[in-house]
């Protein structure tokens, strides 16, 4: 017996080590803590942060239903203080999903959603349903077609369910069917249950056609088809489920190379849809934008005296097609940057559709003129080649912040439970909150290091220090990102993230801290109140300046600070 219970101690799964990781989050200033918040390293931070100053340019037309936009009004675009704190995470070191945490847009209160947060999609059919066991909630069951290949296993006298937690157990399975299911008893045993591999192969119209087959298919990827979970979670999560607590709830979320890649462009693309957008009627023309065609036709895409140059030597016909001397030498001698900005300002909402947007130049031609702007520049701008600039910017600034982001959740965070073994409900605790800072000040000090690098571009904009124009913010993301064709190099990452960082140090190059209205008293203990940290009746600081806990009374745990 003694020595059966050594070789039992020997074979039991050690706990996983806890680590310590620094995090920041740009938050408004009542939200104190990180339940049910997102955080970030100070690539991902920095990434999020100045990713905002692009908002007021890149929420127009279709992208106002990015969830970044729709955010603003409860954050960088509302009436919200902004603050950046810095946080010291205490956390098991398995990380699992990371999850978005975003505020409701009725309440502004913080909720955080994963992929399995939606249900699976209602079964629209005339046939009676063929499961509500949750062991199906990870397939979408097919109401007209079928499967009629790619079989790899069947198994014999199957219900419905057994079918769904056969197919959801096995890593190979993306879809099941049942060839031969009756329909007045569809959950009847008897039935043989076939497992699909990809690629599956679709029977076009079967059932609809009179056949009595039944067919799913998975709706989402489940844990242990995730090399990592796989290894890391097995331990704690049950193969039969395609989800796990663990990995969605209880774990400190992760997402490395954040917004980097194919996801990227694939995370933008989603978060947009078309929206309708508000008829035009031009009032006006001109013979600029015919002039600029023709001097382009004659010399190209030239500017400065190559242009002015190839323009006298065929002034002749220029003028015959309505080219003026003046309307010549600004089509020569093109300022993109404020053209840009004009056209930003002026037809920036109508950017999206190519006519309203012609139109709206056309209209405003006279002071297109006067912003010296080409007729490439317009038709960059409506058909679209410059609006993406914007979401260029977000995607190759995301690959060079390489920053990484955390989602932690209520679900596992420790009160006074000690981290345990499988079961446990305690994964990550708050170890530290360090100091919080105005986010003007912060982003003052990166933006002051990248204007260093190249003041002269803000030197050419008509508003320099106005962060919402076009042209300051494309000075600031090229610069960040580089650009080849003009022999920009990219900057180093560290030359953000060294300000950044030392924004929060108490000393020459950090920001003054801002005192909250409540601070975690010297030498106390964390308490529920704290781990409830949010905008609800529950843990939010009241007059008295203490912290209220769920039931509770005034909680010792926080106490007003002296300003």
């Amino acid at each position: 017996l003694g020595l059966l219970s050594l070789l039992l101690s020997l074979t039991k799964a050690e706990p996983a080590p806890w680590i310590n990781i620094t995090t920041y989050r740009l938050t408004p200033v009542n939200y104190s803590g990180i339940t049910n918040m997102d955080s970030g390293d100070a690539g991902g931070d920095i990434y999020f942060g100045l990713s905002q100053l692009l908002l007021p340019v890149l929420c127009v037309g279709p992208e106002l239903d990015m969830v970044w936009c729709k955010n603003r009004k409860f954050l960088s675009g509302g009436s919200a203080q902004m603050v950046y704190s810095e946080f010291v995470v205490s956390t098991d070191s398995r990380f699992g999903e990371y999850v978005k945490c975003n505020p409701d847009q009725e309440t502004g209160f913080f909720s955080c959603t994963n992929r399995y947060s939606t249900p699976a999609p209602a079964i629209q059919s005339s046939t009676p349903v063929l499961s509500q066991n949750d062991t199906c909630s990870a397939f979408h069951m097919y109401v007209r077609d079928c499967f009629n290949g790619t079989l790899y296993k069947s198994i014999e006298n199957s219900t419905v369910d057994e079918c769904c937690s056969a197919c959801g157990a096995d890593i190979e399975c993306l879809g099941w069917g049942m060839p031969d299911i009756n329909k007045t008893t569809p959950t009847s045993e008897g039935r043989t249950c076939q497992l699909m591999k990809y690629p599956l192969v679709i029977w076009e119209d079967a059932q609809t056609d009179g056949h009595t087959c039944r067919a799913a298919q998975r709706t989402t990827t489940c844990w242990f088809q995730i090399p990592y979970f796989q290894k890391t979670f097995a331990d704690v999560c049950d193969i039969k489920n395609c989800s796990c607590d663990a990995i969605d709830k209880l774990s400190m979320g992760r997402e490395g190379e954040v917004m980097c890649g194919d996801t990227a462009e694939q995370e933008l693309t989603t978060l947009r849809k078309d929206t309708s957008i508000t008829s035009y009627t031009p009032k006006s023309s001109s013979d600029y934008w015919h002039c600029g065609e023709e001097l382009n036709d004659m010399c190209g895409q030239s500017h400065g005296d190559s242009c002015v140059k190839c323009a006298a030597e065929k002034l002749d016909y220029l003028k015959r097609v309505g080219c003026t001397s003046d309307y010549i030498n600004r089509l020569c001698n093109v300022n993109e940057a404020v053209c840009k900005d004009s056209l930003g300002k002026l037809c920036g909402p109508y950017q999206h559709n190519e006519k309203y947007c012609t139109d709206c130049e056309v209209t405003n031609t006279a002071s297109l003129i006067e912003s010296n702007c080409s007729v490439s520049l317009a038709e960059d701008f409506c058909h679209g080649s410059m609006q993406p600039i914007w979401r260029d910017y977000l995607l190759k600034f995301a690959c060079l912040a390489n920053g990484t982001w955390y989602s932690t959740q209520e679900y596992g965070q420790c009160d006074y439970e000690e981290p345990g073994g499988p079961g446990s409900k305690c994964w990550w605790k708050l170890a530290e909150r360090k100091r919080t800072v105005n986010s003007t000040c912060v982003d003052t000090k990166v933006i002051t290091a990248i204007q260093e690098k190249r003041p002269e571009c803000w030197h050419g904009c008509p508003q320099p220090t106005n962060r919402t124009s076009p042209c300051f913010l494309q000075c600031l993301f090229e610069t960040i990102v580089g650009n080849e064709t003009a022999n920009i190099p990219a900057i180093n990452i560290t030359e953000l993230t060294n300000p950044f960082m030392n924004a929060f140090t108490d000393g020459p190059g950090g920001c003054p801290e801002i005192i909250t209205d409540c601070q975690l008293a010297q030498g106390a203990v964390a308490s529920p109140c704290e781990a409830k940290n949010s905008s609800t009746s529950e843990g939010v600081c009241v007059a008295a300046g203490c912290c209220w806990g769920p039931g509770l009374g005034p909680s010792p745990c926080f106490k007003k600070a002296a300003v």
